[in-house]
């Protein structure tokens, strides 16, 4: 919940914050905080995200269309479209 108000308020390092203390880390936490940055063009912390919830197996569908939308935000069209062919 905390992660979504960030997010809402465009603070995404907040998000961020709340996410590296938190004591378990969820997929939905993952989820909340890659749409962190992505609302507010941090594509390249939304990748980092999605590479440590790929490698933690704490990614689903979700995750992958965060971390897409984020670097279509940031016109990153080649990191989106290696994010699809996974």
């Amino acid at each position: 919940a905390a992660i979504a108000a960030c997010a809402k308020g465009m603070q995404w390092e907040k998000a961020l914050m709340v996410f590296s203390d938190s004591p378990e880390v969820s997929t939905v936490s993952y989820n909340a905080t890659i749409s962190a940055c992505s609302r507010c063009t941090q594509w390249p912390a939304a990748l980092q995200l999605f590479e440590e919830a790929q490698a933690a197996g704490k990614a689903d569908r979700l995750t992958f269309n965060a971390t897409m939308a984020s670097c279509g935000k940031g016109q990153q069209w080649q990191q989106a479209s290696q994010i699809f062919a996974e």
